[in-house]
């Protein structure tokens, strides 16, 4: 797998180091690139200080995000990346043995421009399931049709933002949009919109997530309004023909038709949350 980076993003996440570790062992010849957005959790800046000097492939670069934006702090650490290949991973993302390999085939060998991981599962058994909304995008005979739907997930779920692609369909995409706030649905945008454009999107392998509660991350409720509000201009923007992403900067709207479902459970969590 040479030529390949792994692009961990990370902001006060002391189990980057058991991310990095995984890489390693999964993809022993790619190089690791760690990205932070500012950290200043000091388990997290002694995870990143020992993964640095126990892994030779690993390199560490601070790109500030006040306030913090996920899409864009992986922009960013694509002009700091090598190699032809780059996977997008998480710093609390537990790679298994041939995880990567099977996503490097499938980018490869079988030919497929952008291959997200299948399944992600919890490290701890999940209370009951919690529900997802997922987009679809299908071709009709006046243009494209997307969907998007509510999914229950329990101790297992697609890994979405978990993403191979190479450096040519990434910037031929224009990477992730900017304009999605914080983080939550950046990844489903990006994979929406190379499939609108022609690219190829599957998936393959699977790995572990590092259980944590929703409140690590935040204050939950403010999570989801994010959340909600970046699904909604993710699919206006795709609506209006907007497909490019922020570093392609002299795209213009494709000409298409494109229909828009939201499904009724998502129009009651914009209701219940405020977003509009």
């Amino acid at each position: 797998m040479t030529g390949l980076t792994v692009i961990i993003p990370v902001m006060d996440r002391p189990t980057v180091g058991d991310s990095v570790a995984s890489v390693a062992r999964s993809a022993p010849d790619a190089a690791i690139l760690i990205v932070d957005g500012g950290t200043r959790c000091v388990r997290t800046l002694a995870s990143i200080r020992d993964a640095v000097s126990r892994y030779p492939r690993v390199n560490h670069e601070v790109i500030p995000q006040q306030p913090f934006n996920k899409a864009r702090l992986l922009n960013a650490a694509v002009s700091h990346a090598g190699g032809k290949q780059l996977l997008f991973s998480d710093a609390d993302i537990v790679w298994a043995p041939d995880a990567v390999a099977s996503l490097y085939s499938a980018a490869t060998s079988a030919n497929c421009d952008l291959v997200f991981v299948e399944h992600v599962t919890e490290t701890q058994a999940a209370a009951g399931s919690r529900t997802i909304f997922v987009a679809n995008a299908t071709k009709t005979c006046e243009g494209f049709e997307v969907s998007l739907h509510s999914q229950a997930v329990g101790h297992t779920r697609p890994g979405f933002g978990l993403v191979l692609v190479s450096r040519k369909v990434f910037y031929s995409v224009g990477g992730f949009r900017e304009d999605l706030v914080g983080y939550g649905f950046e990844d489903q945008d990006l994979l929406l919109r190379a499939s609108l454009l022609g690219y190829s999107v599957s998936s393959a392998a699977g790995c572990q997530h590092i259980t944590h509660a929703d409140s690590d991350r935040g204050d939950p409720l403010l999570l989801s309004k994010q959340r909600n509000a970046n699904v909604l201009r993710s699919l206006s923007g795709i609506a209006r023909g907007t497909l490019h992403g922020a570093l392609a900067t002299n795209a213009s709207p494709v000409s298409h038709c494109t229909r828009v479902q939201i499904c009724p459970e998502f129009m009651n969590e914009l209701l219940e949350s405020g977003v509009r």
